[in-house]
């Protein structure tokens, strides 16, 4: 089924909503999904371009939202991007300026200095969280400037994410090298935020 949403193909979508319908069911406590492309990103390459990205957009994460999918992990724009709460965003970047309204939820520095985002899955606090997680290999270029993104990184880092019952913690790891010794290198902590879900009643 690979690039088979490219085509509207009905058999993945059929798949996917048998397989989403069947997680928002058994009422886990996180949803995830997992594709190359972003449905967002600003890195080096451009989901305003590129035709799959808006794809993704059309067919896709409405799916997503249908079902309640609390995260999306992307790859392919080579740079780290993370995302505000969003939902009812299908169009380019522009339209989360003239449409604020499908940011649902802003990060905030929590009491312990982490930024933190608090989501019910109702109203003000619904939305989806998108990761793009692709720069584990080469440094990336592009403005990282997208609208919908509250941090962005272009050298290269490693995504760590951990789930403990109603609370997600992500980490964005990168090294950091002396230029003249390529062994005293040590690993830093690019990005740390945390999402606290709390179920709708």
């Amino acid at each position: 089924l690979r690039h088979a949403w490219l085509h509207d193909d009905p058999a993945l979508y059929a798949w996917l909503e048998k397989d989403l319908a069947e997680a928002r069911r058994a009422d886990y406590q996180w949803i995830v999904a997992y594709h190359h492309q972003p449905p967002y990103s600003k890195g080096s390459h451009d989901s305003d371009a590129q035709y799959e990205c808006y794809k993704l957009r059309s067919n896709l994460v409405p799916m997503f939202e249908k079902y309640g999918v609390d995260l999306v992990l992307a790859g392919h724009s080579h740079s780290y991007e993370r995302s505000h709460l969003l939902s009812g965003h299908f169009g380019p970047s522009g339209e989360v300026r003239s449409n604020p309204g499908v940011v649902k939820a802003r990060w905030s520095k929590g009491e312990d200095g982490v930024e933190t985002l608090v989501k019910t899955g109702e109203g003000e606090n619904s939305g989806t969280l998108y990761i793009v997680s692709g720069g584990g290999a080469i440094r990336g270029g592009g403005p990282l400037d997208h609208p919908a993104m509250a941090f962005s990184h272009k050298n290269r880092g490693s995504t760590l994410l951990e789930f403990d019952k109603d609370e997600l913690r992500i980490w964005l790891l990168g090294e950091h090298r002396d230029d003249k010794d390529d062994y005293a290198g040590y690993t830093v902590i690019l990005d740390e935020a945390k999402v606290i879900k709390k179920k709708a009643r």
